[in-house]
């Protein structure tokens, strides 16, 4: 009785010096068939900014099986059955204040509950853990720990603050078979029904993603871009936390989340949401991009020389390890003379597809030369189908490698000198890729459900797009007829657009979510009155 009434008094020393709380959840795994399901989750409060009331719970959880980590007995803290507890009165809200795992606390108040009729559960275990170890045996630590932390969100919050978020390396969607490009690139979450294919040679990203095409919601419901329905109380009512995974229910556009998600706390607005802004992913991790890119430059074809390849990425600032390489390479001979006697006289660059899974990007020896002088006026989009043929059809054309590549009149280079990838490479290209989404048409979109009221077919073309896709402000059909409310006046379709905001100066309508963000999007009137801005927005 000594031994535990001592033990019971380090119980309550602990409660007084070790004030962080921290209570794991789903510790009780009945069968290791829920693989793919999270557990040992922790949850911690963080705040959506400085100067918003919103608080947010995130969960941080282990996704591996518990057997791939098996667990040592550990001897170096109390440790106590239900019986004995019972003994020392210890309530369920005592262990919940001790750190206790959320399934021992919800067990340990059902045994106390049948005390009197049975005792099943008299013989399991609560370990007494001394912070920084916690977990339902003890076996979970934390690295970055002090004493005067008043709670985990506290540990947290100046961790992030502390350390800016620099990932090494990806994480990875594993459920789909998908050819992301050379390894350690793969897909992302946010890169499942994006609306364009990022895998190779496959469309598995885009597979089924008809289905929130056809989705309709009902009339207490907004309808993001994406086709998800939500609650339409949650329409621009926080502009901190988006409710839409595309964030299309709130102003805030998505390149902004991007931009704020560099190094904060992780946010809602950042973790469960996708953002656009690049052609390389639509994950919020501004890192992933320069990830991507690195692995994606990190193979050449046989025919291009190591010196060649390593003169180009450095010319393009691409984000690799051959610094010194770097520094040497062009300071030592100048990089025009490396190109003219290394490199061949056309070639991909990078060595795989840039975009859509099957479009290339091929310079000649010519256009690096102009590169390695500063500036880059003109470079070949090759692909080996007919799917964007109408975009390039003025544009002059050459064969390489099984593959027809246009030179587009269209696409603008910036002229003057620059130093970086985004503003050599990256925006003109971006401009590229918006322009040509429209045109990336997959067997999803050839069906024969575009029928539906959901629905709208696509002048001259195959496509059909969600009405939700129309008067966006984004063109999506090939003859952008989904952007020209003539058109849609001479089709009788207005009836599809119930769920869009009448504009009644420019007879015209407007997507729900160009309402209210600071542009006037129908027309000023002759007051310079603008009718979807400054409004009281209803359902």
């Amino acid at each position: 009785m000594l031994s535990i009434r001592c033990l019971f008094d380090l119980i309550i020393l602990h409660v007084i010096f070790a004030t962080p709380q921290i209570n794991l959840h789903y510790t009780i795994n009945e069968s290791e068939s829920y693989s793919e399901l999270q557990h040992d989750c922790l949850r911690a409060m963080t705040s959506a900014g400085e100067a918003t009331i919103t608080r947010q719970i995130i969960s941080y959880c282990m996704s591996e099986l518990p057997s791939i980590f098996p667990i040592e007995t550990n001897n170096r803290f109390p440790k106590f059955t239900f019986a004995e507890l019972s003994k020392l009165n210890i309530t369920s809200q005592q262990l919940y204040r001790w750190s206790a795992p959320i399934d021992i606390i919800e067990d340990y108040q059902y045994y106390l509950n049948q005390l009197s009729t049975s005792n099943d559960l008299s013989q399991e275990v609560f370990y007494n853990c001394t912070l920084p170890r916690f977990g339902s045996m003890c076996q979970y630590e934390i690295d970055y720990y002090h004493e005067n932390y008043s709670s985990l969100s506290a540990m947290i919050h100046d961790y992030y603050h502390t350390y800016a978020y620099n990932p090494t390396s990806f994480t990875c969607y594993t459920h789909l078979q998908c050819n992301r490009g050379p390894s350690p690139a793969c897909l992302d979450w946010t890169e499942i029904c994006n609306g364009y294919r990022d895998c190779i040679d496959s469309e598995i990203d885009e597979e089924h993603c008809w289905q929130l095409e056809y989705n309709e919601c009902k009339d207490n419901e907004y309808q993001c871009k994406n086709g998800q329905c939500i609650p339409a109380s949650f329409y621009q009512d926080d502009i901190d936390t988006p409710d839409c995974f595309d964030g299309s229910d709130e102003v805030s556009s998505r390149t902004y989340r991007k931009d704020r998600c560099v190094k904060d706390v992780p946010l809602f607005e950042c973790e469960d949401m996708s953002c656009e802004g690049t052609f390389l992913t639509t994950s919020c991790v501004e890192r992933r991009a320069n990830l991507l890119l690195a692995a994606i430059f990190s193979t050449r074809d046989d025919s291009v020389s190591k010196q060649c390849w390593s003169t180009l990425k450095c010319m393009m600032e691409i984000p690799h390890p051959e610094s010194q390489f770097c520094d040497e390479s062009c300071d030592t001979f100048p990089c025009g003379e490396i190109i003219k006697d290394s490199c061949p006289d056309m070639l991909y660059i990078p060595n795989g597809p840039l975009f859509f899974g099957d479009m290339f990007v091929a310079l000649t020896k010519n256009d690096l030369l102009a590169l390695a002088g500063g500036f880059l006026s003109t470079l070949a989009i090759c692909y080996n189908n007919s799917r964007y043929d109408e975009y390039f059809i003025d544009d002059p054309k050459v064969l390489f490698n099984n593959t027809t590549c246009y030179y587009p009149k269209k696409l603008p280079f910036p002229y003057e000198f620059s130093t970086t990838w985004s503003s050599k490479f990256h925006n003109p290209l971006y401009q590229l890729f918006t322009l040509l989404r429209k045109y990336n048409v997959g067997s999803n979109d050839i069906s024969t459900n575009c029928n539906r009221s959901t629905m709208y077919q696509c002048n001259n073309s195959p496509r059909c797009i969600s009405v939700i896709g129309i008067l966006d402000g984004q063109f999506d059909c090939p003859e952008n007829d989904d952007e020209d409310i003539i058109q849609l006046y001479d089709k009788n379709l207005t009836d599809k657009l119930r769920h869009h905001f009448k504009c009644d100066v420019a007879k015209t309508y407007i997507h729900q979510s160009l309402l209210d963000n600071g542009e006037c999007d129908c027309i000023l009137d002759t007051y310079n009155w603008c009718e979807d801005e400054g409004i009281n927005i209803q359902h």
